[in-house]
């Protein structure tokens, strides 16, 4: 059960960063840092769960989903611009282009918008 939490909180990220267009990278402290989620489509993370995604300035994402003790996580390579885009490389060999999406930091808090409108809303780690 908590393997199925933990796989399920990967894959709305996955699900929710789907594509857009792309731009050309840029480096961007404003992005860099950890960010703990805080919504997915307007709905809080069940009871227990833990989503963090921590942007490197060497252009690497780590992504930590926790439930209940157990973690899981994974290190991407991303690549977002000043005007609002991003690109998450979840499997370049199979998607060379990426997954994309826009983002944008409203009120402290990171917002991550697919262009079918689902939204992660993370904000700042302590």
């Amino acid at each position: 059960m908590k393997r199925n939490v933990v796989s399920l909180m990967l894959l709305t990220l996955m699900v929710a960063l789907m594509p857009l267009s792309a731009s050309a990278a840029e480096a961007l402290p404003e992005l860099a840092g950890k960010w703990v989620a805080e919504s997915m489509d307007g709905k809080a993370p069940p009871p227990g769960a833990k989503m963090t995604m921590d942007f490197k300035d060497d252009k690497t994402l780590r992504i930590e989903a926790s439930y209940k003790g157990e973690t899981q996580f994974e290190t991407l390579k991303y690549s977002a611009t000043k005007d609002g885009k991003i690109t998450i490389f979840f499997e370049p060999d199979k998607k060379p282009e990426g997954d994309k999406a826009t983002w944008s930091i409203k009120d402290k808090k990171l917002h991550l918008k697919t262009e079918d409108g689902e939204t992660l809303i993370l904000k700042r780690a302590a």
